[in-house]
C-alpha cells in the first residue's frame, strides 16, 4: 500500500547510465510509490540512449525547463552546474552509485600511467571522465605532463581504442567491461560517487522520502545484482551481455550527506584547475536538510 502524501510530482530524467540503476529499480519495483512519491519521467528508460539528441540529455537544460527537479553528475559536474543553472537548486546527497573511471590501453608498451609521459589520453570531455581522470593522473605526472583530448562519448572512445588515437582512453562501466572483453588492460582506477540536486522548491519532505526510496532500491540491487546487471549493460546495445559485466568497477552504496569538509576539499581543488567558477560558499551549494533529525 502507497504511503499517504500530499506532495506533489516529481519529475525524473529517466537517465539510462550506470547511475541512474536505483532511480530506475525504485520507479520499476514501485518502491517510489510504497514510500508516498510520485514519479513522473520525461521519457521511458530505454529510450535514453543515443538516439536522444544531446540537448535532450542533458540534465540542467531539463532542470532549467522544468522537466525534471532533480538530477545527478560527476561532483563537478554537479557542483558546476549548480554555480550557473537558472533555477535555484542545491546538492542535497551524494549519490549510491560508485563508480570507477578506469583508464585502458590496447598498447602493450602502455602498463601504467608514468607511461603516457607524451602522450594524449581520450576523454569524454567536461564530464565525470575528465576530473577523475586528472585525479588519477596527477600522482604519477605533473600538471604540465597531463594531455587530454575530448574523444567524445563512450562507445566512441572504445572505438578510438582500437584505432590507436590515444595512448589511453578513460571508460566506466559498461563501456569499460566491453573494452576489457576486447582485449584492452587497466592501467589504473579512480572510484568516485557524484551527487544529487534538487530545486530549493521541491519540499524537504518530499527528498526524504526519495532518499528512503532509494536506499530501499539499493539494497535490492545488492541482494540479487544478476538480477539488475541487464539495466547497466542496456547503453552497449547488446555489444556485452549481463553475465559479461564485471562486478568490480562498480556498486551502490546508501545515500550520503555531502559534509562541509568534503565540500572545502573538493571544491578548493576545482578551483586550482579553473574548473569551477569559485568564491561560493557550502551553504549556497549544498543543503542537507533532508538528513538533519529532529
Amino acid at each position: 500500500m502507497s504511503a499517504s502524501t500530499d506532495l506533489a510530482p516529481i519529475r525524473l530524467t529517466a537517465g539510462n547510465s550506470v547511475f541512474y540503476v536505483p532511480e530506475r529499480v525504485a520507479v520499476e519495483e514501485g518502491i517510489f510509490e510504497r514510500h508516498g512519491v510520485e514519479i513522473v519521467t520525461d521519457a521511458e528508460w530505454s529510450a535514453r540512449n543515443h538516439a536522444i539528441k544531446d540537448d535532450e540529455k542533458d540534465p540542467v537544460k531539463l532542470f532549467d525547463a522544468r522537466r525534471s527537479d532533480t538530477f545527478n553528475m560527476c561532483e563537478w559536474g554537479v557542483l558546476h552546474r549548480v554555480e550557473y543553472a537558472e533555477r535555484d537548486v542545491r546538492i542535497v546527497y551524494l549519490r549510491p552509485a560508485v563508480v570507477a573511471q578506469a583508464l585502458v590501453t590496447l598498447d602493450p608498451t602502455v602498463q601504467e600511467p608514468h607511461d603516457l609521459i607524451g602522450r594524449k589520453v581520450g576523454i569524454n570531455q567536461s564530464t565525470g571522465q575528465h576530473f577523475t581522470t586528472i585525479k588519477l593522473l596527477e600522482g604519477a605526472l605533473t600538471r604540465d605532463q597531463i594531455d587530454l583530448a575530448h574523444g567524445g562519448g563512450p562507445q566512441e572512445l572504445v572505438d578510438h581504442l582500437h584505432e590507436g588515437t590515444f595512448g589511453a582512453v578513460a571508460l566506466m562501466e559498461p563501456f569499460l567491461s566491453l573494452a576489457i572483453k576486447q582485449g584492452a588492460h587497466v592501467l589504473g582506477s579512480f572510484f568516485y560517487r557524484g551527487a544529487q540536486a534538487f530545486g530549493t522548491d521541491v519540499p524537504v519532505e518530499h527528498q526524504r522520502r526519495f532518499i528512503a526510496a532509494v536506499n530501499e532500491a539499493v539494497d535490492l540491487i545488492n541482494a540479487d545484482p544478476a538480477r539488475y546487471a541487464a539495466h547497466v549493460v542496456e547503453p552497449t546495445g547488446g555489444a556485452l551481455a549481463p553475465e559479461e559485466l564485471s562486478g568490480d568497477y562498480h556498486r551502490y552504496v546508501h545515500a550520503q550527506p555531502y559534509s562541509q569538509e568534503r565540500f572545502a576539499n573538493q571544491y578548493s581543488w576545482l578551483e586550482s584547475w579553473d574548473l569551477v567558477e569559485g568564491g561560493r560558499s557550502y551553504d549556497q551549494i549544498i543543503d542537507p536538510a533532508a538528513f538533519a533529525t529532529a
